[in-house]
């Protein structure tokens, strides 16, 4: 099982610098991922951010959640 941290997960979610990286990396690992309970807060926080800087449309971000 995968632990996945906050910014790994933006990584996913919302292309940056890092997301090809972290994409390649999770594909080359097994099947399985977990994500506690702060990283999942923390990954909520980046979203939110991203939409009030307008990154992101409310539906986007929403949908990310």
């Amino acid at each position: 099982m995968t632990s996945l941290d906050a910014s790994a997960l933006a990584s996913i979610f919302i292309d940056d610098e890092h997301s090809p990286a972290v994409r390649r990396w999770l594909g080359a690992r097994p099947p399985g991922i977990m994500v506690s309970t702060f990283a999942a807060a923390e990954f909520a926080a980046v979203v939110g951010r991203h939409v009030r800087m307008r990154h992101l449309g409310v539906g986007d971000g929403a949908g990310m959640l």
